[in-house]
């Protein structure tokens, strides 16, 4: 459905009587630029090779929902008083949501946007807190598609932060109305990301001991294997050896010339 457009004089484009029925396609060809790489360009920090690569590590793009996320979420709902809250993982095309409590479909179900809908890009970009007071009379957002589309009219975002000082992301909070965000606000939503990180890392270090564990049973598995054929070995060589000697000194020479030879084919 078109757009009609008008410019207000702070030269952010005004959306009326439009409804919008879906979010715009996801970019699903090698090499296809999104909207906001082909009119603005992505900033560097959204494409920095190091983070997008620590951000893969994590293992939670595309994941499915997890409780110990969706815990923090609803936290953020009941301590901000907020309809929506989300932990929003941004890679250099999408926002893809690891948890979300809020979201109207279908969008809920779908669990991300392209970054033509983000706000958290901005929390990737500066590496910083982001509070939005009134997301129509803001520079930074007034023409993101969130606001007609996802209904943003404030938002509060602080970024999840690794070790290594990558932004993975953003935890924040949204209104459907304008909203001053307080000093109290933004130190419950950053305590808050503090334990959405700990779940990541928490999460991480899961993966990594089941992929230890599965390497360790392959390995296990694999010496059994080779236990049973030397033993399967050794009781051939010695029903061999039984049937072509006559005395106990020719099988004691041939038993062991044959293992001999077996094991110098294991060296």
């Amino acid at each position: 459905m078109p757009r009609h457009r008008k410019t207000f004089p702070h030269g952010c484009p005004a959306l009326e009587n439009v409804h919008f029925q879906s979010l715009p396609e996801m970019p699903n060809k090698a090499g296809q630029k999104t909207f906001l790489e082909s009119e603005y360009g992505l900033a560097q920090a959204l494409n920095d090779p190091d983070r997008l690569a620590e951000l893969s590590a994590t293992g939670l793009l595309d994941s499915e929902p997890d409780e110990s996320f969706d815990r923090l979420t609803r936290m953020v709902i009941r301590l901000l008083d907020v309809p929506v809250a989300l932990v929003s993982l941004v890679d250099n095309r999408r926002q893809f949501f690891k948890s979300q409590h809020g979201l109207a479909s279908p969008v809920a179900e779908e669990r991300q946007t392209p970054l033509t809908h983000s706000f958290c890009q901005i929390v990737v970009t500066e590496g910083a807190p982001v509070s939005v007071t009134d997301a129509l009379n803001d520079p930074r957002v007034c023409d993101n598609l969130a606001i007609p589309d996802l209904g943003v009219a404030a938002y509060l975002g602080v970024p999840l932060i690794t070790a290594s000082g990558h932004v993975l992301g953003s935890l924040c909070a949204i209104d459907t109305k304008p909203r001053q965000w307080t000093d109290d606000d933004m130190r419950l939503l950053i305590d808050v990301a503090a334990i959405v990180m700990t779940e990541i890392a928490l999460s991480e270090e899961i993966a990594r001991r089941r992929k230890a564990e599965s390497a360790q049973q392959l390995l296990i598995g694999e010496l059994h294997h080779r236990v049973k054929n030397t033993l399967a070995n050794v009781h051939a060589l010695i029903r061999l050896s039984l049937n072509s000697s006559q005395t106990l000194e020719q099988f004691r020479d041939s038993i062991g010339a044959r293992i001999t030879s077996l094991a110098n084919t294991h060296t």
